[in-house]
């Protein structure tokens, strides 16, 4: 390592002994809102099994969650804002997962964004059956903002 990157490291980390000491304020303070699987689960009116099955984790990861002796991280944590934020989605997921099976000679994923696409967005599916940048754009605004 670069001498005056290394120098640079040891002031951050010589500044966070500080702030953590109260010698000195934290230029900004981010919190999140601590996040109760076991309460998202519960207005989602889903088992425990079928939570876990929904996001894709083992059963044991999500009794872990909500034991309180794991907390989870990344996508997983998003996954559950999403299911915090709009309740209703969790159950939508798995009625169409339910009701349509993608027709012979589509792929999973084709058959979801067919069913996307015919539900939310009330787009014709394009020519190439990818993306559109519109479809990208309304499922990102559906959950971000």
């Amino acid at each position: 390592m670069k001498k005056e990157l290394f120098d640079e490291l040891l002031e951050s980390a010589r500044e966070m002994v500080d702030i953590r000491e109260g010698k000195k304020k934290a230029a900004r303070i981010t919190r999140y809102k601590a996040l109760d699987p076991k309460s998202i689960r519960a207005r989602s009116g889903l088992t425990q099994e079928r939570f876990a099955s929904l996001l894709g984790i083992k059963l044991s990861t999500y009794r872990n969650w909500e034991q309180g002796r794991r907390v989870p991280q990344g996508p997983a944590q998003v996954l559950l804002m999403v299911a915090d934020y709009a309740p209703g989605i969790i159950r939508e997921a798995i009625r169409a997962q339910r009701e349509e099976r993608p027709a012979s000679g589509i792929s999973a994923y084709e058959g979801a964004r067919t069913n996307y696409e015919r539900k939310v967005t009330n787009q014709p599916l394009s020519e190439n059956r990818a993306w559109s940048n519109s479809s990208l754009q309304n499922i990102s605004s559906r959950f971000l903002n």
